[in-house]
């Protein structure tokens, strides 16, 4: 998920981590890849969902 900056989408942001958390939640893979090869990971502009994204795969990985 990333903020467009289209217009009308204005508060969305606000949005995105309770909504990632909820995709995590439910069996949504952090570590898929977009037809680039690139993760959520690495394509989020976002510091709260780069750090839920990180958060989430630490604890799957146990550490």
């Amino acid at each position: 998920m990333s903020a467009t900056g289209a217009s009308g989408t204005a508060g969305t942001s606000a949005l995105m981590v309770p909504i990632t958390r909820l995709l995590l939640e439910h069996g949504a893979n952090p570590e898929s890849q977009d037809k680039r090869g690139v993760s959520p990971l690495k394509s989020t502009r976002s510091h709260e969902i780069r750090a839920l994204l990180e958060e989430f795969l630490q604890q799957k990985r146990g550490k």
